[in-house]
């Protein structure tokens, strides 16, 4: 009979399996749980089968977690050649990658021990920044300009640059930045504040904001999805026993619940609400019965105001033990979820979701603010040209502009297609939607059955977008 071994992680198999050098996997683990462990033993793995080190691109968010990695990789080098004790069970896998990586250093000559910096392990940024240096004219930028250590303030002046346009003769122009202002209660400040906070996340939107089809359709299509995948969270969040109490007290106080509120319109008939579009309403009155506008929380107190008339309102004796003993019941069900914090944050996320239809004033709104964005993305362009620096997020997308389509790729694309045979990449979670095409156009020749791998590792909890 064979022991497993007790002193094994639970997920050791998958562990193993994550470091078949032919595969392409997703590894997806939370903090602490050795993920950073893992990249370096499949990268030693790598080095044993690759005929150049450089064939191996290893990517991570900071220059810290870039130095580790490499600490890590050239430790377990240094240590399997001298013959180092190993310290605990679970690195003797590690060794034997080493082993066999400086097997592969000696037949190919790399010295990869006296050289250590041919093991390529960057940050995203400096990845970004040497495709840029390569491809001057195509990433857009001339060249690499240098980082502005306070790029807040050359966003706050291209934001000032662009409402100067306000006393333009060009009404394109002017007209959407006064009927911005307008909104704003022309408040030019915090008009500029906005818009330089805007530049700094223009990542996210520019590649939205040069379609011409920006239509009431296509914008309530992006609302669809957040709507949707609130429904769900929160839908999974209710167990059988909640859903029916829940049925019990919404169809008893959707009788007495004030005309016009959300309570009220809960069909007494009516069965627990799906997550679909259709039973909104019905989501609606249930964040309305457990919770308050005010304070943000699970309600404290019943009134008739959600449906629960005082006892002494009851016209027979029946009718007065029935709403006291329903108002009661109604207390102790949000008593008894007081303290699910995730409940409750699914419960205020679908109480402030946003609107299903643009009415047409909003839609005139965003289609101004959209050309507002246009100018001022140029203008903060210009300004990095002039100044003859840039930040990352510049970098970024010149880098992307620098490797071409996937279905046209650069001559630099191409040039690291042959060059770049596995890319390993450390909390995948941050990536932002810049860098994932980047690693799109990184990836756009491999055809999963070359024998190129890719292994993003992150948790999706943490992330930041």
């Amino acid at each position: 009979m064979n022991h497993r071994d007790s002193s094994a992680p639970v997920d050791a198999q998958a562990r193993a399996e994550a470091l078949d050098p032919e595969r392409s996997f997703i590894v997806q683990a939370p903090a602490g749980s050795g993920k950073t462990s893992l990249l370096t033993e499949r990268y030693l793995g790598l080095l044993a089968r690759v005929e150049q080190p450089e064939e191996i691109l290893a990517i991570t968010f900071t220059v810290k977690a870039a130095g580790e990695m490499r600490r890590r990789i050239y430790s377990e080098l240094t240590s399997a050649l001298e013959g180092g004790p190993i310290q605990a069970p679970h690195e003797e896998r590690a060794r034997r990658l080493a082993l066999a990586a400086l097997e592969q250093d000696r037949r190919k000559g790399w010295g990869l021990t006296r050289h250590p910096l041919r093991l390529r392990i960057q940050t995203i940024d400096s990845l970004c920044a040497s495709l840029v240096g390569q491809m001057p004219v195509l990433s857009g930028l001339g060249g690499d300009p240098g980082r502005s250590d306070q790029p807040q303030s050359i966003y706050e002046e291209a934001a000032i640059q662009v409402f100067q346009h306000l006393g333009s003769a060009q009404t394109e122009r002017a007209e959407p930045l006064q009927r911005l202002l307008d909104h704003l209660d022309n408040n030019l400040g915090r008009a500029v504040r906005l818009l330089a906070e805007m530049l700094a996340h223009r990542d996210q939107w520019l590649r939205f904001i040069f379609r011409d089809n920006v239509t009431g359709t296509n914008l309530e299509k992006a609302l669809a999805y957040p709507r949707k995948r609130a429904l769900d969270k929160l839908n999974v969040d209710l167990t059988l026993p909640m859903r029916t109490t829940l049925v019990h007290l919404l169809s008893f106080a959707s009788n007495y619940a004030p005309e016009g509120s959300p309570i009220a319109a809960w069909d007494e008939g009516e069965f627990f609400p799906t997550p679909e579009p259709k039973d909104e309403p019905s989501w609606l009155a249930l964040s309305e019965l457990l919770l308050t506008v005010s304070t943000r929380d699970f309600r404290k107190q019943f009134n008739i105001r959600q449906g629960f008339p005082p006892a002494s309102k009851g016209g027979s004796p029946q009718e007065k033990a029935l709403f006291g003993r329903m108002k009661k019941e109604a207390k102790a069900f949000v008593d008894s979820i007081r303290e699910n914090e995730v409940l409750l944050e699914h419960l205020l996320t679908v109480q402030h979701l946003p609107p299903a239809r643009f009415p047409k004033q909003q839609l005139h709104f965003i289609q101004d603010l959209f050309k507002v964005l246009q100018l001022a993305a140029a203008h903060l362009r210009a300004l990095f040209a002039i100044r003859g620096e840039t930040d990352y997020t510049e970098v970024s997308l010149a880098a992307v502009e620098a490797l071409g389509d996937p279905d046209q790729p650069s001559d630099l694309a191409l040039k690291l297609d042959y060059r770049i045979n596995h890319i390993l990449l450390d909390e995948f979670q941050d990536t932002s939607w810049t860098q994932y095409r980047l690693l799109e156009r990184l990836t756009a020749g491999w055809s999963g059955l070359d024998g190129r791998t890719l292994f993003p590792a992150g948790d999706p909890m943490q992330s930041i977008y």
